[in-house]
């Protein structure tokens, strides 16, 4: 399990990997006074583009915006991708979950 930080935390739970792909579960959650937003999801990360660039597919991906006693809730499809600027492959052990 992946956890970062504080006012916010995010999780990896049960990753699995191969050489170029880690699959778990997303959660990522933010509280601010009685305010809070919780996201939750399927992630496949894959190594693409010659191993230097990550692409995060979010699937099942939900987002809960809690104002006071009221619930937002926001269901869409999810993906992020970053592309490093250095020419050398990323490792999946830099990561660290």
């Amino acid at each position: 399990t992946l956890t970062w930080g504080t006012p916010f935390f995010v999780r990896i739970h049960r990753p699995k990997r191969t050489a170029d792909r880690i699959s778990g579960t997303w959660a990522w959650v933010l509280t601010v006074g009685n305010s809070m937003r919780r996201e939750v999801a399927d992630v496949v990360m894959y190594r693409t583009l010659y191993g230097r660039s990550l692409l995060m597919d979010f699937q099942n991906y939900e987002k809960t915006i809690t104002s006071g006693t009221k619930n937002k809730v926001i269901r869409a499809p999810v993906v992020w991708n970053w592309i490093k600027l250095s020419n050398r492959e990323l490792r999946w052990e830099e990561f660290p979950f």
